[in-house]
């Protein structure tokens, strides 16, 4: 269908133009949910109001992104639509973690956790039990340490290199946190190991600004300013911190 095309066409450039210009990126989501209107197939619909919510998150305009994602759960529930309905959970808890309300975070990742282990979807499972564990830190840190364990058996059993560089950057902190010296390096040591596969830049500058943490609170500057310095020659412009911290790659 010509006008499905369009209106993924639309999405594409408001996405692409939504860091550098916003009232152009705006004007051309208003469009795609123009032509979904005319076009009235619900599912393309519901995808124009995620997108809209997805790019007004990330400019932290948390009323409006609200507003798209009650809209889109509308037509999901409306379909039966279980899988897109657990997706829109896990942006909601993406958002209410970086706004700071934990236990709404929590809860909507708990939700995504549950179906997941109905799903045998591992990559996704571990990434939001990393989540799950990032919500939780540093205030409980054994709670964490329980959902961190989970995730890297499972990394472990597939082997991805990804997934296990942010788990044991994770355990680090928990350990560390713990005052678990000797569990935390070791956990750090591995992490490092991982650098040399092919990882994301990412995963690759939590691990350093992980570590580079520890080493502040530690007092020793010079190792602090070491991996600070390897984690900044990593930043892609859209990159920061609170983003990393949760995988927003879990459950696209």
């Amino acid at each position: 269908n010509s006008l499905a095309t369009k209106i993924q066409l639309y999405q594409d450039i408001a996405e692409a133009l939504a860091p550098k210009d916003w009232s152009i990126a705006i004007t051309y989501l208003q469009i795609a949910e123009e032509t979904a209107h005319t076009l009235k197939v619900d599912s393309i619909t519901a995808e124009v109001y995620k997108t809209k919510a997805m790019l007004y998150g990330d400019k932290e305009l948390f009323d409006v992104t609200f507003n798209y994602i009650q809209k889109a759960e509308d037509i999901y529930k409306q379909t039966n639509n279980l899988t897109a309905l657990h997706k829109l959970d896990n942006n909601l808890a993406v958002i209410y973690a970086n706004l700071g309300n934990k236990t709404k975070a929590l809860t909507h990742f708990t939700k995504v956790y549950n179906y997941l282990k109905t799903q045998q979807d591992t990559i996704a499972t571990i990434s939001i039990l990393n989540n799950m564990a990032n919500v939780v830190l540093p205030q409980k840190v054994d709670t964490a340490l329980v959902y961190l364990q989970q995730a890297y058996t499972l990394a472990e059993k597939i082997q991805q290199p990804n997934l296990l560089l942010y788990i044991n950057a994770n355990m680090g902190r928990a350990y560390s946190l713990q005052n678990n010296t000797t569990k935390a390096m070791e956990h750090w040591q591995n992490g490092l190991a991982l650098v040399k596969q092919p990882v994301s830049s990412s995963a690759t500058y939590f691990l350093y600004q992980s570590i580079a943490e520890y080493y502040l609170q530690q007092q020793h500057p010079e190792d602090a300013i070491t991996y600070t310095k390897l984690a900044e020659e990593l930043i892609p412009d859209k990159f920061t911190m609170h983003h990393q911290k949760l995988l927003e790659i879990s459950y696209d």
